[in-house]
């Protein structure tokens, strides 16, 4: 519950349902005054998030918007810290409803207003992105404030869009990674297949597969921060299997979706993207390159 305490007096603010929402979901906000605020200049009840991101502090926008390494382009004083990402936060308005107060004067007692979250919602996680409704009255003395934190599920998309698969490494196998599904929810085991097809002539094979969470930096206005990679433990899938050239093995894989996964999500200054990475190791040929490779998947939690 919302809570400022002024001159021994409450403002609130309680929420129903309490529970959690869902984009296109309407929430009843009623606000509670104790006692009456006079020399009231505005009032209102806004909705909106907390965005979280990172951001390149120091460095050149035209080199980090390009992801470019500042190095290459320096050539003096090696060593020196060109900038460095960081994490900050901005509020990000959404809609409002205003507050009548005839007279300059917001009378004590509850009043009920009605707020749609809207069908774009951006999920809410703690990474990212934390949903808040809160009071702002301006007086000609203290401004009076309360907020309450409300929690947004997202469920996928239909249809669901066409996740990227990227090679990122290797040169002994074509590799796809296939999921049973395309979306999945925190806590859940991501089942699927890894296909390979080795072109070069190698016999043996081990698969390890993990699960890679990105958050992509994209600030409005602050140069954008690196692409953060989290990588959870690989699973060692097989080891030891049988490879012909140009034919292709199919190799089942389960791993789990951590639990605190945030979900798949586009905010105005940040995204987050998750992957399921496979290796292949080639055991015996030494002068072959493991193959890597990433294929998209969404998190939801409605």
């Amino acid at each position: 519950m919302g809570l400022l305490r002024r001159r021994g007096s409450s403002t609130t603010l309680r929420l129903h349902p309490a529970g959690p929402l869902r984009p296109t979901d309407t929430v009843t906000v009623t606000v509670a005054l104790d006692e009456p605020v006079d020399r009231v200049e505005g009032a209102r009840l806004e909705l909106g998030y907390v965005n979280r991101y990172p951001y390149r502090w120091a460095g050149r926008r035209a080199v980090s918007s390009a992801s470019l390494d500042h190095d290459l382009f320096s050539t003096v004083d090696v060593g020196t810290d060109y900038g460095s990402d960081r994490d900050t936060e901005e509020w990000v308005h959404v809609l409002d409803v205003p507050l009548p107060a005839a007279g300059g004067r917001l009378e004590a007692g509850t009043r009920d207003v009605q707020l749609r979250v809207p069908s774009w919602a951006p999920g809410s996680s703690d990474v990212m992105v934390r949903w808040m409704i809160r009071l702002h009255v301006e007086r000609s003395g203290r401004d009076v404030t309360a907020e309450e934190e409300l929690t947004v599920l997202v469920a996928p998309p239909d249809p669901a869009p066409e996740q990227p698969h990227e090679r990122l490494e290797g040169q002994g196998a074509e590799v796809v990674v296939v999921p049973d599904r395309d979306w999945w929810r925190p806590g859940e085991e991501l089942r699927g297949t890894v296909l390979i097809t080795p072109t070069a002539p190698v016999s043996t094979g081990t698969l390890d597969v993990r699960i890679e969470r990105l958050r992509i930096s994209h600030p409005l206005v602050r140069t954008p921060g690196g692409t953060q990679v989290i990588e959870r433990p690989s699973v060692r899938v097989a080891k030891g299997f049988t490879l012909r050239t140009g034919v292709e093995t199919a190799i089942p894989f389960v791993i789990a979706v951590p639990e605190d996964a945030p979900p798949t999500t586009e905010s105005v200054h940040a995204s987050v993207a998750w992957f399921v990475r496979a290796s292949v190791e080639y055991p015996g040929h030494a002068s072959i390159w493991p193959d890597r490779v990433r294929r998209g998947f969404g998190v939801f939690t409605a």
